[in-house]
């Protein structure tokens, strides 16, 4: 009995990814242009004029499943982990409720595992979908990844943890900068020497893409002083609704807890890469929430299973990276149209960008290759693309941000 469908919808030709830069690019004017698009396009107030080069903050990095705490210092605008990083598991489990007070507590505890003892600075690093507020803290409009946390939504989350830390005592925040960690990479990227174009990129547990974007570009932005300052601009693409998903990706769209949302997430994301996978080969008896390090063990050619279970792991992984790859293409076509971009630093972090199988970064190298190929046919032949991996980046590029005047 065959364990598997076709794998053949998995597989993007050309024209197909460049449709998908071509939405997404169409999508990120739409999301600039107005509230309640399918990319929010979410604006961070924090105007890069100059890269501060000096100073010291305390900083909480609250990913998909790990949450670290460190203090950083800025020498000579490079950021330097003084203290830390201290890190641990989120105890939160997928479509279960997790307690409003334990929640705070986890990240507390950690805080004042730094023992931080005067007045200091907090830099908070949320990768959920967060509006970033003119005062620099960010309310939260909604749990991704099927996390539940009850009375947090629409809440202003610095202020929420600040509170809670008041309330205990151990530590004083003399004021809170909240960033998406998408905005996060990009902002880490912004201390390296300058390029025409920036952009952060997660592709791990979830998915999501950032850039600076000139504040003229921002139609819905109501304040005009920041039109001629660049912004980092938060896309939360991991709403995007790409084209040609497949019967799979809708069968998993329509089990999750989150139906007709996140559906790019859902698509290229850790989280989800094993449902998918389950969905494509009901009858291999997968479990459906495996990780993308599994998945990557199942496509390995030396594993010995099903040939055609490897093949399909396979080709979902790599559907992803171009998926990835095309989402990128898109911003950068966007970016292109009103400024000529030649250069791009692509801060790119996550579990399953950087996973590699036999020391091989095979994800990473099928996004850059799939890039390389998409972007002279968008107007982009020549462009100097550099893709990093620095080292702490969520840390340094919220200490960045919480320094900014």
């Amino acid at each position: 009995m065959r364990l598997c469908p076709d794998a053949s919808p998995f597989t993007l030709t050309r024209q197909q990814l460049l449709e998908v830069a071509r939405e997404l690019e169409r999508r990120t004017r739409e999301g600039l242009s107005r509230r309640g698009a399918q990319l929010q396009c979410l604006t961070t107030y924090l105007p890069i004029r100059n890269v501060p080069s000096a100073g010291r903050v305390m900083v909480l990095d609250l990913g998909g499943s790990r949450l670290r705490a460190a203090v950083v210092r800025l020498r000579g605008a490079t950021p330097v982990v003084e203290r830390g990083p201290l890190e641990t598991a989120m105890p939160w489990e997928r479509n279960r409720q997790m307690d409003r007070k334990r929640y705070l507590e986890v990240q507390a505890d950690l805080l004042e595992g730094l023992e931080e003892a005067g007045p200091i600075s907090l830099g908070y690093c949320f990768s959920y979908p967060a509006e970033p507020l003119p005062d620099r803290d960010a309310k939260l409009l909604s749990w991704t990844k099927e996390i539940r946390i009850p009375e947090t939504e629409g809440k202003r989350v610095g202020r929420m943890l600040v509170d809670f830390l008041h309330r205990r005592g151990k530590i004083r925040c003399s004021r809170v900068t909240v960033i998406n960690d998408t905005v996060a990479s990009l902002l880490a990227g912004v201390t390296r020497p300058p390029a025409d174009a920036c952009i952060g990129l997660i592709v791990g547990t979830g998915t999501n893409l950032a850039a600076l974007v000139p504040g003229r570009r921002i139609r819905k932005l109501a304040d005009p002083s920041l039109a001629n300052t660049l912004l980092p601009l938060n896309l939360e693409s991991g709403n995007f609704d790409p084209p040609h998903r497949t019967r799979e990706d809708r069968v998993v769209d329509e089990t999750s807890g989150t139906p007709g949302k996140q559906r790019f997430e859902k698509a290229v994301s850790g989280a989800y890469l094993g449902r998918l996978m389950a969905a494509a080969c009901p009858g291999a008896g997968i479990e459906p929430d495996l990780g993308a390090e599994e998945l990557g063990r199942l496509a390995h050619p030396d594993r010995e299973s099903n040939s055609h279970v490897r093949m399909v792991a396979g080709r979902i992984l790599r559907r992803s990276a171009r998926y990835v790859a095309a989402a990128s293409a898109g911003l950068l076509a966007f970016l292109n149209a009103d400024d000529p971009v030649r250069s791009v630093r692509i801060v790119a972090e996550g579990g399953l960008y950087w996973s590699r199988l036999n020391g091989v970064p095979a994800y990473a190298r099928q996004v850059e290759g799939t890039l390389r190929e998409l972007l002279p046919e968008l107007g982009l032949p020549d462009i100097f693309l550099n893709i990093e991996c620095i080292e702490n980046a969520n840390l340094a590029g919220t200490a960045v941000a919480a320094l900014l005047d």
